[in-house]
């Protein structure tokens, strides 16, 4: 069973700060990243585990967690669909 992509909508940005809002559809997993910027997630809706350097977190609505820049970080399973709230500095 192929799972849809995730999606991506900015919802500000100025030159120190970029906002943007995912949607991970359920039982999605990512490629690994490694952004150049440091970022801050707060799980708006969902069910997720994402990995942070070597850490898995178990992350559900009303949680968040900061990921430093150039750390490798991964959406390792959705439970559900999941609605982030990225944002870099």
């Amino acid at each position: 069973m192929r799972v849809e992509s995730e999606k991506f909508e900015e919802l500000f940005r100025n030159e120190k700060i970029k906002v943007k809002r995912i949607t991970s559809p359920k039982d999605f997993s990512s490629e690994t990243f490694e952004s150049q910027e440091d970022e801050w997630v707060y799980v708006i809706s969902g069910h997720a585990n994402l990995k942070i350097g070597e850490e898995v977190k178990e992350l559900k609505t009303g949680d968040s967690v900061f990921i430093p820049k150039n750390t490798p970080n991964q959406v390792v399973e959705t439970f559900e669909e999941t609605a982030w709230l990225g944002i870099y500095l």
